[in-house]
Formats: structure tokens, sequence, C-alpha cells
């Protein structure tokens, strides 16, 4: 990603062909709550639901486990069945931050709006989480972040990654998206070097962004 000019469109699924029973459908629609949205824990669903985000599955990966650090800790982890790739996800709602940013301001503080702590704070993070000097943060196109990830900015930026944040990996590639006055999301796309990340992320890049 350091060197794109852009960010690749996700294929969509086609549509269903087949005529699907009435009751049939009905008996879907009674398990999918339990099926879909009973598979990610309550802590994930909670800050998804504050920071007007949507998380999708995607297809063959499954739930990686949260690995307690000092470096950045983060909500939820999927994997590659197969590959060394994991996929590590942190959510950051503003919520709490606008409500602090505006009593400070009633008070006649002078402060930081919430929206203006990036792109600082993003190469905090990567700072916290690299064994190596981080990349600069490459912007994401602000066209292209809109219309993949209703996002108002993003970026990226790559480094090799210290091991008692991601044992077991080298690399790291870090994508941020933020949405101004909702939130900022971090992806650590993590594996034992970048060929790795670039081969799998296509299926995974979209698997996390804010609602409509």
């Amino acid at each position: 990603m350091k060197n794109s000019n852009a960010i690749k469109v996700a294929c969509v699924g086609n549509a269903l062909s087949k005529r699907i029973p009435l009751s049939f459908m009905l008996f879907l629609l009674f398990l999918l709550p339990l099926s879909v949205q009973g598979q990610l824990p309550k802590s994930f669903s909670s800050v998804l639901k504050r920071a007007e985000m949507i998380f999708e599955m995607p297809e063959n990966y499954v739930e990686a486990e949260i690995i307690d650090n000092r470096h950045m800790q983060y909500d939820y982890a999927i994997k590659h069945p197969e590959k060394k790739f994991e996929i590590r996800y942190a959510i950051r709602p503003m919520d709490v931050q606008l409500l602090q940013y505006n009593e400070y301001k009633k008070k006649g503080a002078t402060v930081i709006h919430p929206n203006n702590f990036y792109p600082a704070v993003a190469m905090t993070v990567a700072l916290n989480v690299a064994k190596t000097e981080p990349a600069p943060l490459s912007e994401f196109p602000t066209d292209a972040v809109k219309n993949e990830f209703n996002a108002d900015k993003g970026c990226t930026t790559g480094f090799d990654v210290k091991s008692d944040f991601a044992t077991g990996y080298k690399y790291c590639m870090m994508v941020v998206i933020q949405k101004d006055n909702i939130g900022t999301a971090y992806y650590f796309y993590l594996a034992e070097d970048s060929s790795t990340i670039m081969e799998c992320m296509a299926s995974v890049f979209h698997s996390l962004r804010f609602r409509e």
C-alpha cells in the first residue's frame, strides 16, 4: 500500500437466483441473530455500535485470540485458516472525547477538537508498535476512502513490528480510517513478510467500515 495511488474496490457477490420458499426464509431470519450477529463478542459489538461501524467476517477466516500487550490494545482479531496472516482491529469512538471537548469549551478553555487528533495519533500508534521506523503516512484519496469506507480520511504505513505486540509476526501494515465526529479505526495486518499481506489483504480490506 505504500506505493499505491488508490484503494482497490472490493468485488460484490452475485444475487441469489433461486426462489426460496417463504417458510424457509422465515426460518433463516429466525436463526440470523444466532448464526451471524451472535458470533461477535459483546464488547466488540458494543464498540462497533458506538463508532457506527459495520464488521463483516471475511469468508473462511476465523476469530483469533486477543493478546494483551502494553503497546496498543485492540478489540477484535481474525486470522487466515492456513496462512500466517492476522488482522487486528482497534476502534476508538469519539463520543466521550466530544463530551469532554464541549465541557472544556463551555469553560472557555482552548482545546483541540477530537477530529484534529488525526494524523498525529495515527503516527504515535505506529511508533508504539513498530520495531523499525515506520514509513511516512500515505494518505488515501478522499473520494476513495469515502466511497469504500464511508470515512472522511484515511492513511496507511508499514513497518517491522515489535515481537511483544505481535509474537510470531515480523511485518505490519497499519491502516487508519476516521469519520469526523464519530470515531477512528485502526487495522493491523500482520504477516511474516509484506508479500503475504499484499497477497491476502484484498478479501479482508473492506471487512470494517462506517455505516452509511
